[in-house]
Parts: C-alpha cells; structure tokens; sequence
C-alpha cells in the first residue's frame, strides 16, 4: 500500500506541476500579448509623429520655394534698377561733359560794325 501512495502522490505532484506549467503559459502569453500591444500602440505614435514632421517638411519646403522664387524677382528688379542707374550715370556724364564745354566758355568773337558798313547799295 505504501508503494500506491507514492505512486498516487507522484500523480499528484506531476497533476500539480502540469496546472502549474498550462497557468505559466498563459501567463506568459498574456505579457507577450501585453507588451506586444504596447510596441503597436508605440508604432502607431511614431507613424504619426513622422506624419505630422512629413508635413511641416512639405510646409518648410514651400515656403522655401517661395522665399526661392522672391529672390529670383528681386534679382531681377535689381538687374533692372542697375540698367536704368547705367543709363542715368551716361546721362549725367552727357550732362557734366556739357557743363564743362560750358563752363570753359566759348570764344567770343567780337564784330564791330562800322556805320558805313551797315549801308546796304
């Protein structure tokens, strides 16, 4: 009878030790589960927090674009402001070449008229 009771007792445990391991398993899966959920809940932020920088890049980008094309215009006008300054600098020398010929006067020629060469026959 003693060896039955061991035996029984060795069933028991191994019944035990069974439960034990199909509760260790569970257990085990529920915190694969858990943390597996977390890793999806943490890629889904990412996913949107890389959205949300794709976005401002986008926005970034064309403003950029704008700020490209307004120094092209001003580029531009500059180019148009500096041809017109040429031009204005050619007048001014016109000009200055001008007030030079006169300030340096021209020769006066004196005519004197007698009265007898005023008569016409």
């Amino acid at each position: 009878m003693k060896r039955l009771m061991g035996e029984i007792d060795v069933k028991n445990a191994f019944q035990r030790l069974d439960t034990l391991t199909k509760e260790e398993n569970l257990m085990t899966a529920a915190r694969t589960f858990e943390a597996t959920h977390d890793v999806n809940a943490n890629v889904k932020a990412t996913q949107e927090l890389t959205q949300h920088v794709d976005n401002k890049i986008t926005v970034i980008e064309e403003v950029l674009q704008q700020v490209d094309s307004n120094i092209r215009v001003t580029q531009e006008l500059t180019c148009d402001v500096r041809a017109d300054v040429d031009v204005i600098k050619d007048g001014t020398r016109s000009i200055d070449d001008n007030v030079r010929v006169t300030k340096r006067g021209t020769p006066i020629v004196s005519i004197s008229l007698s009265h007898t060469d005023l008569l016409i026959f």
